[in-house]
């Protein structure tokens, strides 16, 4: 333990949850210092996330403590398969940036600095999504022990809403990004908008992976996936405003050792299931049609995917699909 860095970590796990690391004796597992769930002994510094996972946790991201607390979080986003790619993809991009000035590439020095902003843009989202997470839960919990499978709101769920919102017009935003940058540098065409059908039928498409990878998975993949939730979302059925239940969720994550810990999930809400969730017309006294509903909705609830793992999710996948086009260009260039 004296060989660790002189800093704390909270890390951020699935559903609101943090693992806190002190550098004490043992981590916890907690909403706040007064609800926590779990505890077990530090691991030495680097181990700890991999410790998290064998236990069954999701590490979101880190924030480190290590100044005053009016500094702003030092927050690093961290995908499914582990590790600071965020941070690395960033890096990577300003140094993409300082190869257009040494070239007097201005237009190379504009989209490198657009991705870079857009990727650290996510990231944040991803804080703010975690946060409001974490928020809710905590609120709820001040009320009395959760129960599993227990629906709730609170005041902090418009928070989780604008959170998603936030996260899917910037998602999208970054696609759009990537589409136009493979169109113009990969594939060496000219500028252009609304370039997706056209990466699809470009002959050239099959040279290069990014473009393979934006022409499958824009067809029936994870962009798609992407797309048809910005649309729900933002254009069918604005988030908060087709709630007849409530819209928060705990679900139970079973330990190793059998200790049970609750978690908060806020599932997404697609074209077809967002009737379902704004049919609340039933008047209070038809128990019976209300009971009907009810259990219609559970089982939408039980089948939904929770937003803060599929933010989590889709950011490291378009992390990897901003380095493939980054190598695209290295490659084209380097012909």
């Amino acid at each position: 333990m004296s060989d660790r860095p002189n800093v704390a970590r909270i890390v951020h796990l699935q559903g609101g949850l943090r693992a806190i690391d002190v550098g004490s004796e043992q981590v916890s597992v907690q909403v706040h210092s007064k609800k926590r769930f779990h505890h077990f002994p530090t691991p030495d510094y680097p181990n700890l996330y991999t410790s998290l996972k064998k236990l069954g946790f999701e590490v979101i991201g880190v924030e480190f403590i290590s100044g005053p607390h009016c500094v702003a979080p030092d927050w690093c986003f961290s995908p499914p398969e582990g590790g600071f790619k965020l941070m690395e993809a960033s890096r990577a991009w300003r140094e993409m940036r300082h190869l257009g000035y040494k070239k007097q590439r201005l237009d190379i020095v504009d989209v490198s600095r657009k991705c870079t902003a857009l990727l650290e843009l996510l990231g944040i989202r991803l804080l703010q999504l975690s946060n409001a997470y974490n928020g809710a839960y905590l609120a709820q919990a001040e009320n009395g022990p959760l129960l599993e499978d227990h629906l709730f709101d609170n005041t902090y769920v418009p928070y989780i809403e604008a959170a998603i919102h936030a996260f899917l017009t910037d998602a999208t935003n970054l696609r759009d990004f990537l589409f136009e940058f493979v169109w113009t540098y990969v594939l060496q065409e000219g500028k252009n908008k609304d370039v997706f059908k056209k990466i699809q039928d470009h002959p050239k498409r099959l040279n290069h992976p990014v473009a393979v990878e934006i022409a499958e998975e824009g067809e029936h993949g994870w962009l798609k996936r992407l797309t048809d939730l910005r649309n729900d979302v933002v254009h069918v059925a604005p988030i908060g405003a087709h709630h007849t239940f409530p819209s928060c969720h705990t679900r139970c994550l079973t330990l190793p050792d059998g200790n049970k810990v609750l978690h908060l999930s806020y599932g997404l809400v697609d074209r077809t299931s967002i009737q379902l969730r704004a049919t609340g017309n039933v008047a209070p006294d038809n128990e019976e049609l209300m009971k009907e509903e009810l259990a219609a909705y559970m089982a939408q609830v039980n089948e939904s995917e929770d937003a803060l793992e599929y933010a989590w999710r889709t950011l490291g996948k378009l992390i990897s699909l901003c380095e493939a086009a980054r190598v695209g260009l290295v490659t084209v260039s380097c012909r």
